[in-house]
């Protein structure tokens, strides 16, 4: 049975900040994507843990966005989701930096203040202490030198460091704008921008690479439209093989007769409930596609046109993705892809010859599965 939960934030209301500079809809795109985790993306509602300015208490837990609530919020419920299929950190609010340190503020914390605030770090450890296997960090705010009056959401360039720590713990991480820009609020539709496509986003492309593309040029179009200045939405897919992988790899979408967009639950089936299929012709193929990986991992080594030798692996990877959910169960191309390098890659050379072998090593083991 897939485990899926969340923590859903959303603060209007800030105490220490002047009302120019609260926001206005950032509780509407927090309860916009609860009822979207609810009811497209079959998140039990139990495990959905939501904090807005007047949101009430769960199983005795207050659920008031401030510091101390948030912060055992984060530890127990990371506790509670451990080992989970997916799990979704969705922030929307203000955020600070100081000190090269990224922080969310709660609706008490004090903008001059980190030791106020929440820090990044401290949100990453919580979420990668559960062990998920797909986690997910949803930042709507800006990233701007300074708070900024109503209808954008401040922060001081957060951003930097979390790239960072979330490349280092293989967390995907969606922030609603680029470095040093700012994320802004429509009036007329009472939600984000930035919110507001990527819910629409989701309800059409699972897999990351095409949610991205969907951001970069609906967000500013939007934007253009409600006379907003641009905005541009940034995804950091680590590690990079998630790029081609569904958000939610457990579920597929179907058109219902009005043309609506659905999810439902798709069947994973491992090598040993597929026996049948368990052929010569298969052993080869993996045996070909081994070869191929080690040819490439040799080039990527010693060969200088770099380039080329990526566009190989890319080709490969896909083909081999292909190959084992039509052949042998889509449960086993799942793991092929979700396979995470791990380490601090200084050169992209690095992190596809760290891939590469992963997958070889990972198709050795399959093939003699396959014996």
């Amino acid at each position: 049975m897939v485990k899926n939960w969340a923590i859903v934030i959303g603060i209007n209301y800030y105490e220490h900040l002047p009302l120019k500079k609260h926001l206005k809809c950032a509780v509407q795109d927090a309860e916009a994507m609860k009822a979207f985790l609810c009811n497209s993306a079959g998140f039990p509602s139990e495990n959905i843990l939501f904090c807005s300015d007047h949101s009430q208490p769960v199983s005795n837990i207050p659920t008031r966005p401030s510091r101390t609530n948030l912060r055992r919020i984060l530890f127990e419920k990371s506790l509670q989701a451990f080992e989970a299929d997916n799990f979704w950190f969705f922030f929307a609010g203000h955020g600070i930096s100081k000190n090269w340190q990224d922080y969310l503020l709660p609706c008490d914390g004090d903008a001059n203040d980190p030791e106020t605030a929440i820090s990044i770090r401290d949100v990453v450890d919580c979420l990668r202490r559960c062990r998920a296997k797909n986690i997910v960090l949803v930042l709507d705010m800006c990233r701007e030198g300074e708070l900024q009056p109503s209808g954008s959401r401040g922060v001081s360039e957060v951003g930097e460091e979390t790239i960072k720590i979330t490349h280092q713990q293989g967390i995907i991480t969606i922030f609603s704008c680029q470095l040093g820009k700012e994320s802004y609020e429509i009036a007329e539709l009472k939600q984000g921008a930035f919110t507001h496509v990527l819910l629409n986003g989701l309800q059409q492309n699972m897999i990351l690479g095409q949610l991205e593309q969907y951001l970069r040029r609906e967000v500013p179009a939007l934007n253009r439209k409600y006379d907003k200045p641009v905005q541009e939405p940034l995804v950091i897919p680590e590690p990079g093989l998630k790029y081609d992988l569904p958000l939610f790899p457990e579920l597929v979408k179907t058109k219902g007769n009005n043309n609506d967009l659905r999810f439902q639950q798709t069947d994973t089936i491992d090598v040993e409930s597929r026996g049948q299929l368990q052929t010569p012709s298969q052993r080869d193929r993996i045996q070909q596609q081994i070869q191929v990986l080690e040819a490439i991992i040799e080039d990527a080594q010693f060969n200088p046109s770099f380039a080329n030798v990526r566009e190989r692996f890319l080709q490969l990877r896909k083909e081999t993705r292909d190959f084992l959910s039509e052949e042998v169960g889509k449960k086993e191309a799942l793991t092929l892809v979700m396979i995470s390098p791990r380490g601090d890659f200084k050169t992209d050379k690095a992190r596809l010859l760290n891939e590469a072998t992963q997958i070889r090593n990972y198709l050795l083991t399959l093939s003699q599965k396959l014996n």
